[in-house]
């Protein structure tokens, strides 16, 4: 059997959904990878930055975006990952205009 992991990152707090901005409990990607797990039972592996992002979705974007314009690299919390140990990567991440890419190139 091959073996899978879903690794994801996922911003909590503020969202814009449906046209306005709401208060998730989780993020959406996270969501997302919860739901790819109960379908292929992978190993989840939560990609998280050392300094957390704000809850405020405006504040949160302006951010992202700043970061993105530098070309930043935010540090990641330290976490042994073996790649080689998976057939199968599925990769999730929010919507790449709010500027996150930096933390997946990190």
């Amino acid at each position: 059997m091959k073996k899978v992991l879903i690794a994801y990152f996922s911003h909590e707090g503020e969202a814009y959904v449906g046209g306005k901005i709401v208060k998730l409990k989780i993020g959406n990607t996270r969501a997302a990878a919860q739901m790819i797990h109960e379908l292929t039972g992978g190993d989840v592996f939560r990609i998280e930055t050392e300094k957390p992002y704000p809850d405020n979705h405006m504040e949160t974007v302006e951010l992202a975006k700043s970061e993105q314009n530098a070309k930043a690299r935010p540090a990641l919390k330290a976490d042994a990952l073996k790649m080689d140990d998976y057939d199968t990567v599925i990769l999730g991440y929010p919507k790449m205009e709010y500027g996150f890419e930096g933390v997946l190139c990190a």
